[in-house]
């Protein structure tokens, strides 16, 4: 990005990905765009797009499976111990996407494209949270953050090794997004019922605690579902 620190509307779309430079969003936009041509070709209904980011929070399932659970899993483990890289991405409840979903079907005024209330969220913050409560269980979480010129120097050598898709420094690292919920809180009325977002400690801790109480190990299978 030539700038590092924007604000997101529902009038951005991801426009420079493609098959081979971050396909996994690429294939969501492609997803968006067709679902707008089916809307377009019928009157019967019309089409609300949420756009959600990392969804975090207590499981209503024993087996932990998921990118979200693993995700964790990871964390707890040691992934990024004794530093983690200065990452983020967009997270929110699992709660607050429920209860938005909710509300795109029954609001009057729902049309459209709309950003769910989230925040950028560093991985960094993300261990600490979980660190700050008594009750999680976790064996090595990072000790600090790295700086951004030695990760990414570290990511050219390291990357292409793993696998990991070349255009992520560029994308996702020192990166302060905001988000323009402007359109969202006026037609779901959200101010108006007193909606305030769940904090990511809460749905970290809460979301660790559904681990302890399935007893998921760590160690288990997170993808399983999707083979």
């Amino acid at each position: 990005m030539e700038n590092p620190d924007w604000t997101v509307s529902e009038d951005d779309w991801a426009e420079t990905t493609s098959p081979t430079d971050f396909p996994y969003v690429h294939s969501k936009v492609l997803q968006e765009k067709r679902a707008e041509e089916i809307e377009a070709g019928q009157s019967q209904w019309e089409l609300v797009s949420l756009l959600i980011g990392g969804t975090f929070g207590p499981m209503c399932f024993s087996k932990a499976t998921g990118i979200n659970a693993m995700f964790l899993k990871y964390v707890r483990m040691g992934l990024f111990f004794p530093a983690c890289p200065p990452v983020g991405f967009p997270m929110q409840d699992v709660r607050d996407a429920a209860l938005m979903h909710s509300l795109a079907m029954i609001s009057p005024k729902a049309k459209g494209r709309y950003l769910i209330p989230q925040r950028l969220v560093r991985f960094y913050e993300f261990c600490n949270v979980i660190r700050s409560d008594k009750r999680t269980k976790w064996k090595l979480l990072p000790l600090f953050e790295m700086p951004k010129f030695f990760f990414k120097w570290l990511f050219t050598k390291v990357g292409p090794l793993l696998g990991l898709d070349k255009s992520l420094p560029r994308r996702m690292w020192g990166n302060n997004v905001k988000f323009d919920l402007t359109k969202i809180k006026r037609d779901f009325d959200l101010e108006e019922q007193g909606h305030e977002p769940i904090h990511i400690r809460e749905s970290m801790v809460d979301m660790d605690l559904t681990f302890q109480k399935y007893r998921v190990s760590s160690f288990s299978k997170s993808l399983e579902r999707y083979s």
